[in-house]
């Protein structure tokens, strides 16, 4: 344990060690709102960076980010199990290079609120690593349970690690949160955008009455500022649907951190109101209007300063010029990619863009000849005009909708396919490697589906 707690510290083999000095004081409490929560309140006589590492007898030791320079700490101690007795300890470096380690300190964890959810692990690999975050949603988008009202994290062998109450916000149905640069989750609510610190305290909050309609997601900008998804309706003359109908399409609105709106872009002003291509675009609404585009996610491209869309009734992915409005780019059948390699795409969900020419997305597959589902990386080249398949992993199940394709930083592919519609299929969230093998997976054996699922990296083995 020393010698990896000497490889934490990033000190050598020379650096002093003092294990019981006066110089460190450390108190160790659980959350007492949070089962699987501690915190360890550090004190130091001279100013030095503290962090913490925790393990059990099941868990190998963990550790959390380092603290700037200071006398005093506050720090959390996440990726605890339920029902479990872990040690804590501190190390501090102070400024003078001295490394100090407190004694460990034993803390009992909470019981769970109850069984979230029938799951398991199965295929747990040396790859596999992280806490991976989801939350049940029901066939409808609405919540799964009112007894179970939580996003939760669960560590590689499926067991729960993290817990969050979304009835405290409000959370919308699908119960979804995605990773921020600065380590914090985003939120969306019917009423605000909030980042969520891993410690569960809210880092910021933006409210989004003057977006309207909020739906499905929200890209947070370097500036601080939000793009959101909103509702917005017309009167538009289709003669294929038999005249003048109401059409629901999609405004994409930036607020500013005050809420105020600064920008907005409108389906209506950019793309073909008379292009329904399957029954989904001309699927009604409770409302009695058509859900012409049904946009579902949208990501901030930083190096191109644009905005990734999802249209799913569209079947189409849309790239636009966040200070023009320009139109860059549509991807799909009908678009401004002539397909190479592969099969185009329908009804999807979830697009990012892992590269500058690579679109990665979880393909439902509704309005295909024989609808099955796949996670789907697209090549595109902007000089020949031509789109191929770079990487498909197809799921055992077909999930008409919902899911979610992420882009791990080892290269690996976290893919949700849990919302299966035949009861005799389980939700499924596996981390799929480039050649298509599955070194990790986590399968819901009831009703409850997933919307979205996210990896975080918020904890560090010691070696």
């Amino acid at each position: 344990m020393i010698l990896g707690l000497l490889l934490l510290a990033g000190c050598t083999g020379s650096d002093p060690i003092d294990s019981a000095s006066e110089q460190l004081t450390v108190e160790v409490t659980l959350d007492p709102d949070q089962p699987l929560l501690a915190w360890a309140n550090v004190t130091l006589e001279t100013p030095g960076t503290a962090r913490v590492v925790s393990w059990s007898d099941e868990v190998a030791a963990r550790t959390g980010p380092t603290r700037d320079s200071g006398t005093s700490h506050r720090l959390v101690v996440l990726g605890l199990r339920a029902d479990s007795t872990y040690e804590v300890q501190v190390v501090a470096v102070l400024e003078d290079g001295t490394v100090l380690t407190s004694e460990p300190q034993a803390v009992e964890t909470g019981s769970l609120p109850r069984d979230l959810a029938d799951f398991f692990a199965a295929g747990v690999s040396e790859d596999a690593a992280g806490i991976t975050l989801l939350g049940p949603a029901d066939p409808d988008g609405e919540p799964a349970d009112s007894d179970a009202p939580f996003l939760f994290g669960v560590d590689a062998e499926g067991e729960v690690v993290w817990l969050y109450d979304t009835t405290t916000v409000g959370n919308h149905a699908n119960r979804s949160a995605e990773l921020l640069a600065s380590g914090a989750l985003q939120m969306l609510t019917p009423q605000s955008v909030r980042a969520i610190e891993p410690d569960g305290e809210t880092g910021w909050l933006i409210a989004t009455d003057a977006a309207g309609a909020v739906h499905h997601d929200a890209a947070t900008l370097p500036d601080g500022h939000v793009v959101l998804l909103a509702e917005t309706v017309q009167a538009v003359d289709v003669p294929a649907l038999g005249g003048l109908v109401e059409v629901t399409g999609d405004r994409l609105v930036e607020l500013d951190t005050d809420g105020v709106e600064v920008w907005s872009w409108s389906t209506f002003d950019h793309l073909d109101t008379q292009r329904y291509p399957g029954e989904l675009s001309q699927k009604m609404n409770d409302d009695g209007t058509t859900d012409w585009t049904h946009a579902n996610s949208v990501v901030y491209v930083e190096s191109q300063d644009a905005l990734l869309v999802s249209l799913r009734h569209q079947n189409q992915v849309i790239l636009i010029d966040h200070e023009t409005g320009e139109l860059l780019w549509t991807l799909g059948e009908d678009g401004d990619f002539a397909l190479g390699e592969g099969t185009w795409f329908a009804s999807q969900h979830a697009a990012s863009m892992p590269e500058d020419d690579l679109v990665l997305l979880y393909d439902n597959g509704n309005e295909r000849p024989r609808p099955r589902s796949r996670a789907v990386a697209w090549r595109l080249d902007l000089d020949t005009g031509t789109a191929d398949e770079d990487w498909s992993w197809e799921t055992e199940t077909y999930t008409s909708n919902m899911g979610d394709a992420d882009r791990l930083a080892s290269g690996n592919t976290l893919v949700c396919a849990a919302a299966s519609r035949r009861p005799e299929d389980d939700g499924r969230i596996a981390e799929v490697t480039p050649d298509g093998e599955v070194v990790w997976e986590l399968i819901l054996t009831e009703d409850d589906w997933v919307y979205r699922a996210e990896r975080v990296d918020w904890l560090t083995p010691v070696e």
